[in-house]
């Protein structure tokens, strides 16, 4: 994006579509760029609710103002995050700005684009099929955090949710294998 170009984020809460394990609501943060017309957000310093339902809007951020906001949001939201941006590099800047504002215990997961076409001929890279595996295999037990995937990434089909869990295996020192 360009400088001075405005950021704004739409946030929304879509309690009723999508359910974490114990139950809380997902709110969905499209950080996408904002119109000229959009007005001035009253105080930059604070950081509004998620309302229930139905959408607020924050204008005219500026820089890494949005990962401040969606940093900020995090801590205190019941619930996961989801953060839309509009392209996987977008989401990229958008993952290592909200790391450098978000404390240490909160989870910042990122779903990297494949980086390949449906009917390409080769395979995606194996770090990148790795953690959108890891990132699908986390996010039924995510209760807080924040969840970073681009627009284009988001439309692709993904494997059932009980073949990711069925096929996952963590691995870790001093695991022990039965």
């Amino acid at each position: 994006m360009e400088a001075g170009v405005s950021r704004s984020l739409q946030v929304t809460a879509h309690r009723p579509l999508a359910r974490g394990v114990d139950g809380t609501g997902y709110a969905i943060i499209s950080a996408l760029p904002a119109p000229q017309s959009m007005p001035l957000t009253r105080d930059p310093f604070s950081i509004p609710e998620i309302p229930a339902k139905g959408p607020t809007t924050w204008g005219q951020l500026y820089g890494c103002a949005g990962a401040l906001a969606v940093a900020s949001l995090a801590e205190r939201s019941p619930g996961p995050i989801i953060v839309i941006t509009a392209d996987p590099q977008a989401a990229d800047r958008m993952r290592d700005e909200i790391r450098f504002f978000a404390p240490p215990d909160l989870e910042v997961l990122h779903f990297p684009d494949s980086e390949a076409l449906p009917y390409d001929a080769f395979s995606p890279h194996p770090d990148i099929t790795s953690q959108r595996l890891r990132t699908l295999a986390r996010l039924p037990e995510l209760r807080n955090g924040v969840v970073i995937v681009a627009l284009p990434t988001l439309m692709q089909r993904l494997p059932p949710s009980s073949w990711v869990l069925g096929s996952s295996l963590e691995l870790s020192v001093g695991r022990r294998l039965d």
